[in-house]
């Protein structure tokens, strides 16, 4: 499916304001078309390559979107706990729900896999042939 198309039917041709992009090189482009005026882009992975083909430069700057490219794997640990905590205090509750009312975020799942199927599992992503999460079961 091209998320892209999507997201432009869903917002009604407006895009999105923040892209949090794990893939980075094989989405650029995709990811430059589902952003809104004014958006931000946060690369902070680079599962689809680092190679960016096309004009994803012109993109943003005909959108006058921001890109922030960050890591936490070479940060300390005392920032990675903050985020942890941050997360936590900030965020968590979104997928939970307030008071019964419905979660405001929703986790997306491609597949559960048992843990004995880990290299399978492994495999399909880095193919980058699942939309979502791969959940381990143990």
């Amino acid at each position: 499916e091209d998320f892209a198309a999507a997201v432009v039917e869903w917002t009604g041709g407006k895009g999105v304001d923040i892209i949090l992009d794990c893939v980075g090189g094989s989405y650029a482009m995709k990811n430059v078309a589902s952003l809104a005026v004014d958006g931000r882009w946060v690369l902070y992975g680079l599962m689809g390559g680092a190679e960016v083909d096309g004009p994803v430069l012109g993109g943003l700057l005909r959108k006058r979107g921001s890109l922030l490219a960050t890591t936490i794997r070479s940060r300390s640990r005392e920032y990675k706990a903050d985020v942890i905590r941050r997360f936590r205090d900030e965020c968590l509750a979104g997928f939970i729900g307030f008071e019964g009312e419905k979660p405001l975020l929703k986790p997306i799942v491609d597949c559960v896999m048992d843990v004995s199927e880990i290299i399978a599992a492994h495999e399909k992503m880095e193919e980058n042939k699942n939309n979502g999460k791969i959940v381990l079961k143990f």
